[in-house]
């Protein structure tokens, strides 16, 4: 028997040596073999198999042939005594899977998970398609991170351009179970789409606590989410779903046609939203035409029970069975408490059963919604035949210094501009209600008010400080109710329709809420306009006293700010984000004057790829446009900005 002195030799030289190893690139390709070295493309190997047999190191890249079929899944982990291989990258050295050569490849796992991780962390998912049997037949999920480990947050995991379809349970899904202190962090999914998936399309879970930290979702779209029609107990069919989050951004994303399965009973789907979250902030996001197959929900986006210090922005929400914006704390749930909801758009929501285009909702447990703001909204409304709707909807009591105020409420054909069903402690104050084309018409407790002024004689609602406040004009909106589907979300300042006409008797009539209440009002309205300089504020999402107007805000590797106008003349902006580029990236640019400009991409040779645009510019407004660079091959490429007085360029790389 060796001596234990010599045998810890030995361990130490072991993993100094292991320590020392560098990081490799291993290829899989449909013509390989698995008795190959697997690290280059001529000496790839061949199955998902070989893949999970393999030990990789921190750093290590493992790349699919492009355009072709691998069937199976991958697993990484410490299940069943063997049956994950046990790995783990760091935020640092990330263990990357993508695709090399033309296209992405497809992991076609079947009935089974498309990329299991359990107890572990460290990965970066890029450029790869995650094809499961279909949503009646897989009963697992595309992408699942799951961990037990008590008193461990398992921190990184990068999910970029990815496709992933046709699993039961969900496309994307980070959980923890079975421990109280178990969670996940510092995750990011941009630039992906999640669809024809059953119960949901992107969600995180845990068993109470806020056990995950720091998730953003950015750029992606998810639909065709069905739900599941066995499943009664609980709701199903959401599109982005969180819950046991603290820290979370979910910014420039498109949820629709989802939830139309739901059976639930007592719960529903909806496209954004999120529970038991704290520091939850959902902007500048697009859900639409989302549904449920039973009694419940069906909407847009909600903020619901237990969620703490969140806010609700810059959203535009339409043609939802359910609520466009809902606020809701079920029974049962953890404090709920400081929630702002502001500067969003509702059109035509609450296409089906009893639900508002803004909607509140509490059952009162632990305290009920306490601290709620609902400001600076605007809500358009028009009767359907399946469901009887409302501009702003208040169910059951259960609130503490909730107020609603500055927002327009506009309806069609004789709906319902606003219904209250109990006393409930809110305050509306400084909103206009205008129905247009019909008889005026608030429900509070029961009784029905024809007139502003006879529901406020009978409330006292639209009063402040014993002043009566509050409007019933026309907002003068632009052009309202069109059903326009944006689909990219920093597009939003194209939705003119929902602009106040400058002779608008709601342009400068707002209450200034930072004065009055010592409300944070933000820094812009729901077209980007910049309102930090504003000494009157208007009614609605529609600022149209701002000093700039920010056509769309290019997203950044963190959570964006606004981008300031340019200041000296020669001060030009000009990014592209993502870079490197799989597919498309988003070229945003600023001009410190007005004038005609060109971008163009060119390769490294000069010759043009790409003429992306050629316009006019406003001065200090930001504009984003398109560059879809799916065709063309890897390498380096130049992004230049031409105009008569400058020329700048961006170098991006195109990595297939």
């Amino acid at each position: 028997m060796l001596p234990k002195r010599f045998l810890l030799a030995i361990t130490l030289l072991i993993l100094t040596a292991t320590n020392c190893l560098e990081a490799a690139t291993y290829y899989v390709s449909s013509v390989g073999k698995d008795s190959n070295s697997g690290t280059s493309a001529t000496a790839a190997w061949a199955t998902l198999a070989k893949v999970n047999r393999a030990v990789f190191l921190p750093g290590d890249i493992i790349l699919f042939e492009g355009g072709k079929t691998f069937q199976g899944g991958i697993y990484f982990g410490t299940q069943n005594a063997g049956a994950y291989a046990k790995v783990k990258g760091t935020a640092e050295k990330p263990i990357v899977f993508g695709s090399y050569g033309t296209g992405r490849a497809t992991i076609s796992s079947g009935t089974n998970y498309g990329f299991r991780g359990y107890n572990t962390a460290g990965f970066k998912i890029q450029n790869l398609i995650f094809k499961g049997s279909g949503r009646t037949q897989s009963t697992k999920v595309g992408i699942d991170f799951y961990t037990d480990v008590p008193n461990t947050l398992l921190t990184y995991v990068y999910i970029v351009n990815v496709e992933v379809y046709g699993y039961k349970e969900a496309g994307i899904m980070f959980g923890s179970w079975d421990s109280l202190t178990a969670g996940f962090g510092n995750i990011t999914i941009e630039n992906s789409k999640v669809h024809d998936n059953g119960d949901v399309g992107i969600s995180s879970y845990a068993q109470g606590r806020l056990v995950h930290k720091k998730f953003t979702l950015r750029n992606n779209k998810v639909y065709n989410t069905s739900g599941i029609p066995e499943r009664t107990t609980s709701h199903s069919g959401s599109g982005i779903c969180l819950g046991d989050v603290d820290g979370a951004v979910i910014e420039y994303c498109e949820a629709y046609n989802n939830g139309w399965l739901n059976a639930s009973p007592s719960n529903g789907p909806a496209g954004i939203w999120g529970y038991r979250c704290n520091n939850l902030l959902i902007q500048r996001n697009e859900s639409h035409h989302n549904k449920t197959g039973s009694a419940k929900d069906g909407g847009g986006f909600d903020l619901d029970g237990g969620t703490t210090n969140s806010i609700m922005q810059y959203n535009y929400s339409h043609d939802n069975d359910g609520a466009g914006f809902l606020i809701a704390q079920y029974s049962g749930a953890p404090a709920m408490k400081n929630i702002t909801v502001r500067y969003n758009v509702s059109e035509n929501d609450g296409r089906k059963n009893d639900y508002g285009g803004i909607h509140l909702w509490s059952s009162g447990s632990n305290g009920g919604i306490q601290n709620a703001y609902v400001y600076n909204n605007t809500v358009y409304l028009t009767p359907s035949a399946s469901g009887v709707p409302k501009a702003v909807m208040v169910r059951s009591g259960g609130f503490t210094n909730t107020s609603i105020r500055n927002n327009i409420f506009q309806t069609t054909g004789g709906a319902e501009i606003v219904r209250v069903n109990a006393n409930t402690g809110i305050r509306f104050e400084g909103n206009d209600y205008w129905s247009s084309g019909a008889t005026f018409k608030i429900n509070w407790v029961g009784t029905t008010y024809s007139s502003l002024t006879a529901w406020r004689t009978a409330t006292g609602q639209e009063k402040s400080g014993g002043v009566a406040v509050g409007y019933s004009l026309s907002p003068a909106l632009t052009d309202p109710g069109k059903g326009v589907t944006i689909s990219d979300p920093k597009l939003f300042h194209t939705l003119t329709g929902y602009k106040l006409f400058s002779t608008s008797g709601l342009v400068g009539k707002g209450m200034n809420l930072k004065s009055l209440f010592g409300t944070n009002v933000g820094t812009q309205d729901f077209f980007g306009n910049n309102i930090t300089l504003l000494t009157s504020f208007s009614i609605g999402a529609h600022q149209p006293g701002g000093t700039s107007t920010i056509a769309a805000l290019a997203a950044s590797n963190s959570a964006p700010a606004p981008h300031a106008p340019a200041g000296p003349d020669n001060e030009v902006h000009l990014s592209v984000f993502p870079n490197p580029i799989a597919e498309e990236a988003s070229i945003s640019l600023t001009l410190p004057r007005e004038e005609q400009f060109v971008i163009t991409v060119y390769n490294l040779s000069g010759a043009v790829v790409q003429q992306v645009e050629e316009s006019i510019a406003v001065s200090g407004n930001m504009y984003a446009y398109s560059f879809d660079a799916s065709d063309l091959p890897s390498g380096v490429y130049l992004v230049k900005l031409t105009t008569a007085s400058v020329e700048k360029q961006v170098k991006v790389v195109v990595l297939k």
